[in-house]
């Protein structure tokens, strides 16, 4: 198997659908796909069933553990993993193969460039601001498509069951073993908490649980506050 795209999943109906349709359009022949859901209450497990190879369930969401779990259960020698709201570049496969066939050196994994859909000049500010984040600190964010080897997840000691900053948990340490590229191409992320917070204050917000992780408050507690204070 060449690529195991996983996505973790938690009442996304709205979106899933869409997702995996672009994903199976621009998928390698030997792919597979994994649903990772945490006892999702709407239609999204019945359309995992429908769409995707695999679908996994746990009792509770936390992505971390979601994504180990499916990783721990595929077979791919090059993961993909995937936010349910966010849809592939159409040529993501063939994008994803010629760039392991030669990869730069000292680099481990890479990223896409992210933008939002529907697109506007606030978003597009967004945008601009993780492109300059990615090639600065080489912190990308877990929208943005992450594709690593099965080896490099092994080395770095895999997600760890967090609920929330999952990505930058292992983002930071896949970086210490290598570069994390930044793809020309673009996935598309859905804008919908930015429509209902604004642009910009719902950017700070996501700095100010980045900065309260990194001083080290939990994730359960900040999981706890990120959803008090952002669900729609």
């Amino acid at each position: 198997m060449d690529f195991s795209v996983i996505l973790p999943t938690w009442n996304v109906q709205a979106h899933l659908e869409n997702t995996l349709q672009a994903v199976r359009a621009g998928a390698p022949k030997k792919t597979e796909i994994l649903i990772s859901d945490a006892s999702s209450c709407d239609g999204t497990q019945a359309l995992a069933r429908k769409l995707a190879d695999r679908l996994l369930l746990t009792c509770v969401p936390n992505r971390g553990l979601q994504l180990d779990c499916a990783v721990r259960a595929s077979s791919g020698k090059h993961l993909f993993i995937l936010h349910a709201d966010t849809l592939p570049p159409k040529n993501w496969g063939e994008v994803l193969l010629r760039f392991w066939r030669d990869p730069p050196p000292q680099t481990v994994a890479c990223v896409f460039h992210l933008e939002y859909d529907p697109p506007h000049w606030r978003t597009r500010l967004i945008s601009g601001g993780i492109r300059l984040r990615t090639r600065a600190l080489g912190l990308p964010y877990g929208d943005q498509g992450l594709s690593l080897s099965r080896e490099t997840y092994e080395r770095c000691g895999g997600y760890f069951h967090i609920p929330l900053l999952e990505d930058v948990d292992i983002l930071r340490r896949i970086r210490r073993l290598g570069r994390i590229a930044l793809l020309p191409q673009a996935v598309r992320s859905s804008s919908r908490r930015y429509r209902h917070r604004g642009p910009f204050r719902n950017t700070l917000l996501n700095y100010w649980f980045l900065c309260r992780y990194l001083m080290g408050e939990s994730p359960e507690r900040l999981w706890r506050r990120y959803y008090d204070q952002t669900s729609p």
